[in-house]
């Protein structure tokens, strides 16, 4: 941690920096196979089968769900 004085119009104020952060790891992108139903436009369902690459099961449902309307998950598996 380093020490710093800053002055501001005539006060002096001490304030402390934490240490530069080291390198993060970035979360692991894997590929996700979906089998989800979702209803069309015609109001009639239909089931289909899709792979996203996602970081999580959770994200990966997330991508499916902004891409169609009223899903329904079946199957997740992590190829």
């Amino acid at each position: 941690m380093s020490l710093g004085f800053v002055v501001i119009g005539g006060v002096a104020m001490a304030h402390a920096q934490p240490p530069a952060a080291g390198p993060t790891q970035a979360a692991a992108l894997h590929s996700y196979k979906i089998k989800f139903s979702f209803e069309k436009p015609d109001g009639k369902r239909k089931i289909t089968t899709t792979v996203v690459q996602a970081t999580s099961t959770t994200e990966a449902q997330r991508q499916v769900k902004d891409l169609h309307h009223k899903v329904n998950i079946i199957t997740i598996k992590r190829l």
